[in-house]
């Protein structure tokens, strides 16, 4: 992990009473389907939605916020720790570090009787992982105390991959390899037929070329 950076926010008096009066919190569920959301897009309307609150406390303007410098990447990095996750490959030493970066913000309730959170970036770490919300909601989704773990599925459609929760029906098994109310089940499974058709000529091509040659 390279140099922690911390930035000092210039806050005006009141500034936390008015984060919390002013509404647009989220919830922990709300800040985790943002970022499946955001994995699955890529879309800066949604990453939006789901950063704006960081400069909710020191920026008085209504003006929409500049585009982040390297959206791609940033989802690029949150899609890799969501597949680790997924394929059980997350090391003790990853999550320390989203442990660390997610160290880095300050959770402040709406109001008093809300559920809702303001999340306020006071510590940023340049590192290769998902910075700031998203490695909170990462170790969220590993934490056995919340209803998250072992329930996330990526799709196994080659044109699909995108990240789900399972979904339990009242009987037989959680449907968690194909994105749900989609065909991409029936797509993936017309694409591998199709492939073993190839695989099958190609095969029978080669014996075929052998023994031609052999006769010569």
């Amino acid at each position: 992990m390279e140099t922690i950076k911390t930035f000092e926010r210039v806050l005006e008096p009141g500034w936390l009473e008015k984060i919390r009066s002013s509404g647009g919190g989220l919830t922990e569920r709300e800040l985790v389907d943002r970022s499946i959301k955001f994995a699955n897009s890529g879309s800066i309307k949604s990453y939006f939605n789901f950063t704006a609150q960081l400069e909710r406390a020191h920026q008085e303007d209504k003006r929409d916020p500049s585009p982040p410098a390297g959206i791609k990447a940033t989802q690029e990095r949150l899609r890799d720790a969501l597949t680790a996750i997924v394929d059980g490959q997350v090391t003790l030493e990853r999550v320390q570090t989203w442990r660390l970066i997610a160290d880095g913000l300050l959770p402040i309730e709406s109001t008093s009787d809300s559920r809702e959170f303001h999340y306020l970036e006071v510590v940023s770490f340049a590192s290769p992982e998902p910075a700031g919300l998203f490695a909170l909601v990462l170790l969220w989704l590993q934490d056995t105390h919340r209803p998250y773990r072992g329930d996330l599925c990526q799709c196994r459609w080659h044109e699909c991959e995108k990240f789900f929760f399972a979904v339990r029906p009242e009987t037989g098994r959680p449907q968690r390899f194909y994105c749900p109310e989609s065909d991409h089940m029936t797509k993936a499974h017309d694409a591998a037929a199709a492939d073993r058709v190839r695989r099958s000529r190609a095969e029978r091509k080669k014996r075929a070329s052998i023994k031609t040659k052999r006769r010569k």
